[in-house]
């Protein structure tokens, strides 16, 4: 029986990942944000399930891995100022949680927010060999708004995240491929989506390491009187073209 998971009231989950890593024991990773206390930085957040429904205690604390993005965790403009949030979650083969979305510079007032990739290994630690990616779109003022809207890690390890960047009031969505072991990606590819909430890689072809790209999303179609979208689905080449 897979029972309901309760969390709290200043937890929200965003995505949801099927870990299989551990053979007959199917596992669900879910993410988001969470704030772990009254003076706590809101934090991007993973949890993972067993197959019964209860929080895997072998995953961070007590089923739960909470990442603040602060430079000093005593510092409490720094944690006022600090904020995190997850929007994808891809699991790997291994075990190892990838997860996409967005952080503020917690040491700057007025920060906007950067898109961030990072990973944690199997038991919600931050991997320590993989170099979390943390871009602001422009400058990192405070209209500087980039967020990671999904990913998937292809079959060669790399990681193909979708965000949304709005350096200013005009939103533009693009791809990147990040390396396996993260750190800076290929140059950012834009694509004429309005929203690219789910991507899925292919099998790779006979003698390829990289798979098609399936991506499914919305696209805006009528803006007045009143927005208007249609659903898309769009299958890309492991390059980002068409």
């Amino acid at each position: 029986e897979f029972r309901r998971v309760l969390f709290r009231s200043d937890e929200l989950v965003t995505s949801a990942a099927l870990d299989l890593s551990v053979t007959g024991h199917p596992r669900v990773v879910v993410a988001g944000y969470a704030r772990l206390g009254p003076y706590s930085a809101l934090n991007m957040m993973a949890a993972r399930v067993d197959d019964t429904g209860q929080l895997d205690a072998t995953f961070g604390t007590g089923g739960i891995a909470a990442l603040p993005f602060v430079d000093d965790p005593n510092d409490v403009a720094q944690l006022f100022q600090a904020s995190a949030a997850a929007f994808a979650v891809a699991v790997q083969p291994d075990g190892k949680v990838v997860l996409g979305g967005q952080a503020k510079d917690s040491k700057v007032y007025g920060s906007g927010y950067a898109y961030v990739v990072t990973r944690l290994t199997g038991t919600g630690a931050t991997d320590p060999t993989f170099s979390t990616v943390k871009v602001f779109a422009a400058d990192g003022g405070l209209n500087d708004l980039s967020y990671v809207t999904g990913l998937t890690v292809d079959a060669d390890g790399t990681i193909v995240t979708a965000f949304t960047a709005s350096p200013g009031i005009s939103a533009q969505s693009y791809l990147i491929r990040v390396p396996a072991a993260g750190g800076t990606g290929d140059p950012a590819v834009r694509i004429y989506h309005d929203n690219m909430v789910s991507l899925r890689t292919l099998a790779p072809a006979p003698g390829q390491t990289r798979g098609q790209l399936v991506v499914g999303g919305t696209d805006m179609v009528l803006l007045y009187p009143q927005p208007s979208y249609d659903w898309i689905l769009a299958r890309y080449n492991p390059d980002f073209t068409a």
